[in-house]
């Protein structure tokens, strides 16, 4: 379970990362920040869902998932 949730936390850091650049660009005068406002929004609602999922799923898993963030 902890790999799927690195998985998802890195897509999640890519998401982002994606969206800063997204940001800066600028196409014949339009800035492209709508969209990556969206992007950002759709990939932090996905994180939050496959949490929330992985919560209920495990009663433990928020403590687990907790001292896996400190250990790192």
């Amino acid at each position: 379970m902890n790999k799927h949730l690195r998985l998802y936390t890195s897509l999640l850091l890519l998401m982002t990362t994606i969206c800063l650049v997204f940001s800066g660009i600028e196409i014949e005068g339009n800035r492209l920040d709508s969209w990556a406002i969206h992007l950002h929004h759709i990939a932090a609602l996905l994180y939050i869902i496959v949490l929330a999922i992985h919560l209920f799923n495990n009663k433990s898993f928020l403590r687990n998932y907790i001292k896996s963030l400190i250990s790192h």
